[in-house]
């Protein structure tokens, strides 16, 4: 990497590490994966097995979010509510779009 150039792994990184608060609630919810059975500590290894594809998706707008996972959540009252879990790296991906981080080739 040349010096004071940060590419778009590099911001995946950070923020995957620094994702703490995603970490904590998914820890405190008991940690349910979305569909893909990743879970939040399994991220930063996933991501430097397949950066290059998941890296050429993003540039080329071509990467699609997963389906989110239903889970029905029984309310106090009766009846339940249905809970939308999303993949760890759909998360991180609307997260990096939240913070306004923009991907450099």
């Amino acid at each position: 990497m040349a010096e004071g150039r940060v590419t778009c792994f590099d911001r995946m990184r950070e923020v995957s590490r620094g994702h703490s608060s995603r970490r904590k609630t998914s820890r405190g919810n008991k940690g349910a994966p979305g569909i893909d059975n990743m879970t939040v500590d399994q991220l930063p290894g996933y991501l430097k097995r397949h950066w290059l594809k998941i890296r050429e998706a993003l540039l080329n707008g071509s990467y699609k979010p997963f389906p989110v996972k239903r889970k029905e959540i029984p309310k106090p009252e009766g009846g339940v509510r249905l809970l939308g879990i999303p993949t760890v790296l759909d998360e991180l991906d609307k997260e990096l779009e939240k913070r306004g981080l923009h991907f450099v080739r």
